[in-house]
């Protein structure tokens, strides 16, 4: 970049290995409804707004200040049309939108204008924000689906009200989506650029992130797995079409993988946990695993602790199933040799506990 007499020009914070030039820069805290993420405070406000659609004409309106601010785009493309970014931030200040706007031109470069569906998930909203400013500037008819976790939906919450909500209660497994207010900006960006807001299970998601990891050797965190997950939602509508899902983060701890699996087979409905009584006397447990323990079961969790001086005492026993139609048939064998039992649910504090 060149500099004049009167100093450096706009402080580039953010470039891109293709070389361009991308000077991301603190426009948002500006007046002015319009920023381009190629010039500081200054430069911003001396945009004429509203008369100018190429990146030639904001260089010939500015002068020569302008002309080496993006000089870079100038010499591969001065035609190029502005994609003006509408002050696209979290409501924390952060720069999630003006990426989110790069994230969508390089999605456009790779893929072309010829996108018909663009999935993104939602935290606070400014990823899905830049995504959809950019390509629905370049193509209006490109549908952008945002993707929120069930338990933590307060964008989707949000639209169904047509305000800002806040959830009281949220669940923090999906953790970098795991939102309880949206962007105020963000909010009113998604209203008028997304075409749809979906709800996936957190089980749902663990499959997903299994699923990458396996199949693709793809590691995904939970809320970059969302994109994916919501594919099955949509599947009628999305036959037969270009389809972009954009996995937002890869910050998956090892360790969380047990968490994981576990959740991913209670969604399946191929876990379950039971508190069952059994008969202080030789060969109880024997009777269960020979009469009501499937050939295709299994029992991954036991804690029994002998009570004495009673006849009876509780186990807490967990199955895995290969499918979760093997569910009632296990319960009715259960019935036959007339165990005493509860199966555990996701009201139970101690299911809670265990998953």
């Amino acid at each position: 970049m060149a500099e004049t007499k009167k100093g450096k020009l706009a402080e580039q914070v953010y470039a891109r290995k293709s070389n361009d030039f991308f000077g991301v820069t603190k426009c948002w805290g500006q007046k002015h409804q319009e920023c381009f993420p190629h010039f500081n405070d200054q430069l911003c406000q001396q945009v004429p707004q509203g008369k100018v659609t190429t990146y030639r004409e904001i260089a010939q309106a500015l002068g020569m200040k302008g002309y080496q601010a993006i000089g870079q785009v100038l010499k591969k493309n001065p035609y190029a049309p502005i994609v003006p970014c509408h002050r696209v931030v979290k409501s924390d200040g952060s720069l999630g939108g003006f990426k989110g706007c790069i994230v969508g031109k390089e999605i456009v470069d790779q893929v072309g204008a010829k996108i018909d569906y663009v999935f993104a998930c939602i935290g606070g909203g400014g990823l899905i924000s830049g995504v959809s400013t950019y390509v629905k500037n370049v193509n209006k008819g490109i549908k952008v689906i945002g993707v929120e976790p069930e338990g933590a939906s307060c964008m989707h919450e949000s639209l169904k009200q047509n305000k800002i909500v806040t959830l009281k209660k949220i669940d923090t497994f999906v953790d970098g989506a795991a939102v309880a207010t949206p962007g105020d900006l963000t909010f009113e960006i998604v209203k008028k650029n997304v075409d749809a807001v979906l709800r996936v299970p957190e089980g749902k998601d663990c499959i997903t992130m299994i699923e990458l990891y396996q199949n693709e050797g793809i590691v995904a965190e939970p809320a970059g797995a969302l994109s994916v997950a919501a594919l099955d939602d949509m599947a009628e509508q999305i036959k037969g079409k270009t389809v972009v899902c954009i996995l937002s983060g890869g910050n998956n701890d090892i360790l969380r993988y047990p968490e994981i699996m576990e959740k991913s087979l209670v969604y399946q409905g191929r876990k379950h946990y039971f508190l069952i009584e059994f008969a202080q006397k030789p060969g109880q447990l024997k009777r269960m695993l020979d009469e009501a323990l499937g050939p295709n079961d299994d029992i991954v969790r036991f804690e029994y602790m002998k009570k004495t001086e009673k006849e009876k005492a509780p186990a807490l026993v967990g199955f895995e199933l290969r499918s979760k139609e093997d569910l009632k048939p296990l319960m009715n064998r259960m019935d036959a040799i007339e165990l005493k039992y509860t199966k555990l649910s996701e009201k139970d504090m101690l299911y809670q506990y265990l998953v």
